[in-house]
């Protein structure tokens, strides 16, 4: 659970920053095994959509993080070993 926290912790202060430094921006959480991240669109063929709410511009950077370590709950992207990813 503590990874969990520490990389929805990690993304929602990269979006929150980005949103900052860019002005509002419409950001979707996105995914592959290991890693939350928030974009525009998809870089790549590897990532996929965590949830279809985009990334709220509104919130401080605390509460950002409590809005990931939520909805990311759900999200298959922590790999606990070779072969399984676990919520």
């Amino acid at each position: 659970m503590e990874q969990h926290h520490d990389e929805c912790a990690r993304a929602a202060r990269a979006a929150w920053a980005l949103m900052m430094r860019n002005g509002a921006r419409t950001l979707y959480v996105m995914f592959k095994p290991g890693t939350l991240e928030a974009f525009e669109e998809a870089p790549g063929p590897e990532w996929e959509l965590a949830w279809p709410e985009r990334v709220p511009s509104s919130l401080t950077v605390e509460q950002l993080t409590a809005w990931f370590v939520t909805r990311a709950m759900r999200v298959p992207y922590l790999k606990t070993d070779e072969n399984k990813i676990d919520l």
